[in-house]
């Protein structure tokens, strides 16, 4: 996991993620300052608590072997989780810090490749590799997933104000040999949040 100054660009973090192998894919700070981070090749999300200087497992579960990526807390300080190779969402409870039940929710509709995740008020907005920005309604242990717009192969998503801005990563061209020697147009695109 990396760490720049914004203003300068300069180096200020490098902490190696603990288990091997390991992919650090995205991270958020949680309602307890400390940052949490998903290992895509372990079913593991990490955390590094203020002042801290190394990584620890805050959860580990089996049911999470689908290739962690997005996370966002939602208004009920539960985390939320998707995998991307098995296309599920998950909410581990999380009060005071610490890990509780691991729950996987029943989506609207099937999930292909979601990536980019992050909670918006009351909702959340999550990217799917195959093109959808939709928005995520979780009631209980479930998640209606409807779709605000179509993008070519999003991987991540951010708000600034009023502006959504989505990263067209197109990673289809890495795993699609189909597209082996194409050379994709990476995009970064705008919109007004819904």
């Amino acid at each position: 996991m990396k760490g720049f100054d914004l203003a300068t660009g300069e180096g200020k973090v490098s902490i190696p993620l603990p288990a091997k192998p390991s992919l650090c894919n995205d991270l958020t700070v949680g309602p307890d300052g400390a940052l949490y981070v998903t290992n895509t090749l372990q079913p593991q999300i990490l955390r590094l608590k203020p002042g801290a200087s190394e990584l620890e497992v805050w959860v580990q579960d089996d049911r999470l072997k689908g290739g962690l990526d997005g996370l966002a807390f939602g208004r009920d300080g539960s985390l939320y989780v998707n995998t991307f190779v098995s296309g599920e969402l998950f909410r581990i409870d999380a009060r005071g810090g610490v890990a509780g039940a691991v729950t996987k929710l029943q989506t609207s509709r099937p999930l292909k490749f979601p990536d980019g995740f992050k909670a918006d008020g009351t909702t959340f907005l999550m990217v799917e590799g195959t093109g959808p920005l939709s928005k995520v309604t979780i009631v209980d242990d479930r998640a209606e997933i409807e779709t605000v717009k179509d993008f070519a192969g999003p991987t991540g998503l951010a708000r600034v104000g009023n502006t959504l801005w989505v990263a067209e990563g197109q990673l289809d061209y890495l795993m699609n040999p189909e597209k082996k020697g194409q050379t994709p147009t990476f995009q970064l695109r705008a919109i007004q949040a819904p």
